[in-house]
């Protein structure tokens, strides 16, 4: 039985989503546009706010037949309900880290850009990263130019699997991104530090498969310039913007160029979860009760190494191709824990994720003078859409190619620098 019709669920979702971002706002100040809350609240937005709208209101219907399933209204507004509940989950959790706590709202126009002095250690050991990373990266684009035939669709559970080659050499490239980022740091920005940066963004733009590594480095830029520039928050808000238009561009392949390429596979987590809770546990069975984490310990090996390597997960209860076409699909955080545990699992989930997302909001205001942490921050912090649009372990992966050769700089630079103070004194 229906209780609320359609209309009225769209719609109270997006007044409430409206209102949450105003309380936010009010609470947090221009903070909010730098925190990890935003990321939250712009992939909500997208994902469960604006395409049940597109839906509603203009008949989308591409990504329902890929998967091969059709709208109905008590699954389109049980989905709803059920991504209301875990963004409730979200913002409670982070409400409670955050409470009692100075806030700072307006910390942000205060501050001023500080020049990085980097000194012999930053450029030695920069030197070492490059020499490592950009040669593996070249190779490793190369490697991705001619992916399509290397690469093959196991039909088994709808998961890409690479052939005669590694997933690790295909994402290499991504580090030799995050090389030439940190160059541009180490060089403050300059106009010739960033042309690396750029000829990079370039190839990979126009590579257009796994558009991660080069949106995470505008995403980062765009995060550091707010940080300086507070007062400058429509051209930032314009700046987001076009990053979702590239987004889409790059997507083409996948849908062509129109307004209808928002009923595309780029942006299909409601659907996903739609079909999720439609299917789990009702037709599957049973629930995953979190045993896809279990991936963390197989996913490290590479296949060229382990042949009999599980596909995803090692423990399985279900494959949901059986009851659909997923393949290319993504779970999303929400999904992820209605699968594990249904209404407990988004709970836990989100509930969990909303408080960790506090946390690191509130170190960022404890050290929001210091620049080098403000560039870590803006570098790893926006890794956190693959944890809302994927669940899983995919984050890991991409923290391991965009963020792990930055981290290692900036351990050994700090080491060095201890060291040299210690010998010193």
């Amino acid at each position: 039985m229906i209780i609320f019709t359609e209309s009225f669920v769209v719609y109270f979702n997006l007044i409430f989503f409206l209102l949450s971002f105003y309380f936010f706002y009010k609470k947090l100040g221009d903070t909010l546009f730098v925190s990890p809350l935003i990321i939250f609240f712009s992939f909500h937005f997208i994902a469960f706010i604006l395409k049940p709208l597109l839906i509603l209101n203009f008949s989308f219907s591409n990504v329902y037949n890929y998967i091969g399933f059709q709208k109905e209204e008590y699954n389109f507004t049980k989905t709803i309900f059920i991504s209301l509940v875990g963004f409730i989950s979200f913002l409670i959790g982070f409400s409670i880290y955050i409470k009692n706590k100075n806030l700072q709202k307006n910390v942000l126009f205060n501050l001023k850009f500080k020049k990085y002095e980097s000194d012999i250690f930053d450029r030695k050991i920069f030197i070492l990263l490059s020499v490592f990373m950009i040669p593996i990266g070249i190779l490793s684009l190369n490697e991705l130019h001619q992916m399509h035939t290397r690469m093959n669709i196991e039909n088994i559970y709808g998961i890409r699997v690479f052939v005669n080659t590694t997933g690790y050499y295909i994402y290499a490239n991504i580090a030799m991104g995050s090389v030439f980022l940190l160059f541009a740091f180490l060089r403050n920005f300059s106009f010739f530090s960033c042309i690396p940066l750029l000829v990079y963004v370039y190839f990979r733009f126009d590579f257009g498969w796994n558009r991660s590594s080069f949106l995470m480095i505008l995403f980062a830029l765009g995060m550091l310039y707010f940080f300086y520039n507070a007062n400058k928050k429509k051209k930032i808000f314009i700046f987001f913007i076009f990053l979702l238009l590239v987004f889409q561009f790059t997507g083409r392949s996948r849908g062509g160029l129109s307004f209808y390429q928002f009923d595309s596979l780029d942006l299909s987590n409601f659907e996903s979860l739609s079909f999720i809770i439609k299917n789990i546990p009702y037709n599957t069975g049973s629930l995953t009760y979190f045993t896809q984490y279990l991936q963390l310990f197989t996913e490290p090996i590479p296949r060229i190494f382990w042949e009999n390597k599980p596909i995803g997960a090692p423990i399985k209860y279900f494959n949901l191709l059986d009851y659909g076409n997923v393949t290319g699909l993504t779970n999303s955080l929400i999904g992820d824990g209605w699968m594990s545990f249904k209404y407990i699992g988004v709970i836990l989930m989100l509930f969990f994720t909303g408080y960790i997302c506090g946390k690191i909001h509130m170190n960022l205001l404890k050290n929001v003078s210091n620049n080098v942490y403000l560039f870590l921050y803006s570098v790893n912090v926006p890794l956190l859409i693959f944890w809302f649009r994927d669940g899983g372990i995919l984050i890991l992966k991409i923290f391991l190619f965009h963020s792990v050769p930055i981290m290692i700089w900036y351990y050994l630079t700090s080491k060095a620098k201890k060291t040299r103070n210690f010998i010193k004194n």
